[in-house]
This record gives structure tokens, sequence and C-alpha cells, in this order.
């Protein structure tokens, strides 16, 4: 039996065998004249500007990308089991999953199972659950954000915020257009958080002017990148406090004691964290490689399903 783990992204996909993440790359297509998918990932992001680009919305869409990558690393032979585990963000719904899971069936895969980002996250960042004492994970991604509390082996209770990475892009974009009249790329802004806080220089941002299309350049200092993402991430604050307030009070003392594990892509930029902490007044503890911890958790999980298997014989 070969074992193969799907962390299945709205804006990265990754593919995982044997320990190991052997494709990790934005969930990009790229587009003919007749809508036919040429191009996935990496690929597809060097053909922006001369096809059409952009992240799957649909099913088949997603479906174009997962066959592209099984028929990449030959994922189904003739005589060979497998089993693929993967996990979607919390945006999509069970009918959805099932049908992720018919489809990798009928690629051919043996056996097909899936479960919640937050489980595999918390399986990733090694988090005790299966104590009395509860413990918290926060989940961070592109698209939305996810926290669980979770004790005795199982979630208590889970909370799904719409506001995630995405939101955050769109915000510094909008703040630069009206503030400076300039247009700047989506990856240079996220250059520009991921150099927040690192030293106390200012930032250089070059792009468009918006009136005169002409190539321009302007200095923000950390102070004001500091300042907006305060308050950006002071949403996230109340949304985490109003889910603390529906615990029962032993929970809370326990997350008050513990804190709260964070992972996902957005915990990269720094001081996130500390910001969160200063408003909530509670432990924030960022996992190991915060973009990854889901891919590790899929690690654990897979390596759990052979030796079950393995049992069995």
């Amino acid at each position: 039996m070969e074992y193969i783990g799907l962390d299945i992204g709205t804006h990265t996909i990754r593919y995982i065998k044997e320990n190991t993440i052997l494709f990790d790359q934005a969930s990009l297509l790229a587009f003919d004249t007749n809508k036919k998918t040429i191009a996935i990932g990496t690929e597809a992001s060097q053909l922006r500007g001369t096809r059409h680009v952009r992240n799957y919305r649909r099913l088949s869409e997603l479906y174009s990308y997962l066959d592209e990558i099984f028929n990449r690393y030959d994922s189904f032979r003739l005589f060979h089991k497998t089993t693929v585990f993967f996990t979607t963000p919390s945006t999509f719904d069970k009918k959805q999953c099932e049908k992720i899971r018919h489809h990798i069936l009928e690629q051919g895969a043996t056996q097909v199972i899936y479960d919640k980002e937050l489980w595999c996250a918390a399986i990733g960042a090694k988090l005790q659950i299966n104590t009395s004492i509860s413990a918290c994970m926060l989940y961070m991604g592109h698209a939305s954000c996810d926290i669980a509390c979770f004790s005795n082996g199982i979630i208590q209770k889970e909370s799904h915020s719409p506001y995630g990475g995405a939101q955050i892009l769109q915000t510094f974009h909008r703040w630069i257009q009206k503030k400076y009249n300039l247009q700047v790329s989506q990856p240079f802004i996220e250059q520009i958080l991921f150099q927040f806080g690192q030293s106390r220089e200012p930032i250089l941002i070059h792009g468009t002017d918006i009136r005169t299309q002409q190539n321009r350049s302007i200095s923000i200092s950390q102070d004001q990148i500091g300042q907006i993402l305060s308050r950006i991430v002071y949403t996230w604050s109340q949304w985490i406090y109003t889910f603390l307030t529906t615990l029962s009070n032993q929970q809370q003392g326990d997350l008050a004691k513990r804190g709260i594990v964070c992972c996902g892509g957005l915990m990269e930029i720094p001081q996130i964290d500390t910001i969160l902490r200063q408003q909530l007044h509670i432990p924030f503890f960022i996992s190991p490689n915060p973009q990854y911890t889901i891919a590790y958790g899929i690690m654990t999980i897979l390596d759990r399903l052979k030796e079950e298997d393995e049992q069995k014989k």
C-alpha cells in the first residue's frame, strides 16, 4: 500500500508522500481561449499576461489541478494499492469533500479519507489534545481563519471567521491606493508585510501612479504598517474573544495558562502573535514553520494509517 497526502488550500496546494512535500505551489490555473486548463501552479503563474490565470473557483477546476499532480507523480499505478488522505479549508462543506473523495477514487485510489484542517494542525503542532485539560489551536489561512478548543481527544468547540490573509492584502492595497494614489502588485504587498518589524528603517514601495500611469516610489514607516496591521488584527481579536466567552470557566482557565497555539501562513508575518497577545492578554505561541503545520500533521496521519494497515496483516 502506498500513502499520499493532499493539503488542499485556497492559496496553496501540497502533495505529500513518504514524509516529503513533493509539490508545494500556488493553487493557480492557466486557461486557453477555450477555457481548458493548460498549466497549474508555478507554470501557470509564469503565463500571466499571455493567458487567463487565476485560482480555482469550482470543483471541476480543482479536479483538473489534482489530476495534473496525480499524472505528474504517477500516483495510481496498476496492481498498486493507494490510500489518499486529504484536508480542505473549513469553507468546504461535507458534500464538497465527498465529491472530492469520489473523484480521487475514480482516478484510481484504493481508499480516500479526509478530515478537518484544524485536526491536522493540532496533530502537526503536537498539541496535547487527549487529556482533560483544554488546548486551543488557531489556524490563520489565506481565505479564512479557524479556532478550536480540544480535550479528551475531540473538538469541544470551534469557530470560523471568513476574514483571512486575502483581506489583509486587500486592506493594505486599498490604503496605499487611497493615501498615495499608487497601484502596487499583490506579491509586493506580501513582501512588505513579511519585512515588517525586521528593522526600524522605512520600507520603499514601488508601483504605478494611478493618475499619470508612471512608475513611482514612496517610503512608508514601520509605525504606519504597524498601525494598519493592529487595526486588522483587532478584527480577529474580537472574533477570538467572542469564541473564548462561549467556553466554560474551566476551559477558559486552562487556556489562560496554556495559551493558544497558532499556525498558518499569516503567522509568518512578524509580530502578529505579539499584537494578539497585547489585545487579548492571553499567551499566543507560534508552531514551528507555521505554514507547514498542517502538512506535518498529514505526514503523522499517513504514518498512523500505515501502522494500522501493517498491524492488520
